[in-house]
């Protein structure tokens, strides 16, 4: 590979801390990179958009607001799949070990650092987007624990839908014709409960594999939510307490790996659906009915 002068590779860079996308920004320029700098996710994506010439190297914070460094390198990558990928956070490496095509700067960190990174990470090819696994749908109604799902999960090539209702849960799954290999969701939501969620689309989807999410231990669920949880086959069925490890996540998601349906059975399911609406729309009826009565008691 013939080498490339830093003032003719450019950078884009997202950060939204002032102080430290300019501290960063004067780094960069200094030992001579032309740096594309932007205060978030959203705008990185506008001036990618517009700049006509070749961008080398995404250098990007996790945690942004309107859009996180891991969907920002997901959408610029589909326009410029040459682009390489560097991620900064305060997070600890683990979270971030499964972007294995990526290189990591923990902050704080020192600027012989950033510059080592970036430029190791220039002197490599681009590497592969990895392939889609599963399509897993995410019912959690707190932001924060679907953002940390969503960059644990995303770097294994899922496709992610997520909802914070199980309205929205159920829209989702017809959006995607039943297609979803494995619901995560959360014990407690408004109206209705994750368990109640996973029976009604099993319901539907007999193929689908439910990890329940929940804060406290099974020992410690009320009646009625361990008496659902025991109606779901245990072979289908696995339940992830609140706060959870990385690793202790994709444990469970690795687990239902195993049960992915294949392109063949994925085709059968929207006929699986469309057969079962009836279904869905008596247990819709019924789910809203029991929080009705629950209002009015």
């Amino acid at each position: 590979m013939s080498y490339i002068q830093p003032e003719q590779q450019t950078i884009l860079y997202a950060e939204d801390e002032a102080a430290v996308r300019t501290l960063v920004l004067s780094i960069l320029k200094k030992h001579g990179y032309n740096v594309l700098a932007a205060a978030n996710g959203k705008v990185a994506m506008e001036i990618a958009k517009a700049y006509d010439g070749p961008i080398h190297l995404l250098l990007s914070d996790v945690m942004m607001p309107e859009l996180d460094g891991p969907n920002l390198a997901e959408q610029l990558r589909a326009v410029r799949p040459n682009v390489r990928v560097i991620f900064m956070s305060g997070y600890s490496a683990e979270l971030l070990l499964s972007f294995s095509e990526c290189g990591f700067i923990q902050k704080p960190c020192l600027p012989s650092a950033i510059v080592r990174t970036v430029r190791d990470a220039l002197a490599q090819p681009p590497k592969p987007l990895h392939k889609i696994v599963m399509v897993i749908l995410i019912l959690e109604d707190d932001p924060s624990v679907s953002f940390l799902m969503r960059l644990i999960l995303q770097p294994s090539g899922h496709t992610l839908v997520e909802a914070a209702t199980a309205e929205e849960a159920l829209q989702r799954f017809e959006e995607h014709d039943g297609r979803v290999d494995l619901l995560i969701a959360a014990v407690n939501l408004p109206v209705s409960s994750g368990i109640r969620v996973g029976l009604g689309l099993r319901a539907l989807h007999s193929r689908l594999r439910i990890i329940v999410t929940s804060e406290h231990a099974t020992e410690m669920w009320n009646d009625q939510d361990a008496a659902e949880l025991n109606e779901l086959p245990s072979d289908s069925v696995a339940v992830l307490q609140k706060p959870f490890l990385p690793a202790t996540l994709l444990d469970k998601v690795d687990r239902f790996m195993l049960f992915r349906q294949y392109e063949q059975a994925r085709r059968n399911v929207a006929a699986e659906v469309a057969g079962n609406l009836r279904l869905k729309k008596e247990w819709e009826c019924e789910m809203y009915g029991r929080f009705a009565d629950q209002a009015s008691g």
